[in-house]
């Protein structure tokens, strides 16, 4: 899919456009227009793990009928230990993304980030980023 980068960029379009809620943090004018996919399925991120360089995004894309989260505030996890972020990294929560949607994340400091799908962490969605540095 051919994402037309201005329009995501533009104030109040690109929550409208890809039915984000919270997407104003997800997207950044210097991100690289490819990022690597993760698919959202009903009850799992596919691939399951993805390793990046530092400095290089994840894309989820819900292709599924229900809603999903990316999340790595272990303050919202049933699990909170299994969540996991580098030191020096930020906790990030994509909200809710509807059906169609699409959430973008850069990921700048190195380590493994272990997150969740707040609806389906019971049902073990669950996924890692293993950032190189």
């Amino acid at each position: 899919m051919m994402i037309d980068r201005r329009r995501l960029l533009t104030a109040g379009g690109a929550c409208a456009t890809l039915s984000l809620s919270g997407c104003g943090p997800a997207f950044f004018a210097d991100e690289p227009e490819e990022a690597t996919v993760v698919e959202m399925g009903a009850t799992s991120f596919m691939p399951e793990t993805v390793e990046i360089d530092a400095g290089e995004s994840v894309e989820w894309r819900n292709t599924s009928i229900a809603p999903h989260t990316v999340t790595t505030v272990a303050e919202q996890a049933e699990n909170p230990g299994r969540v996991r972020l580098p030191e020096g990294a930020e906790p990030f929560d994509s909200g809710t993304i509807e059906p169609g949607g699409i959430f973008r994340h850069r990921f700048d400091v190195p380590g493994e980030y272990v997150y969740f799908c707040e609806p389906h962490e019971a049902e073990g969605m669950w996924g890692t980023v293993i950032v190189r540095g």
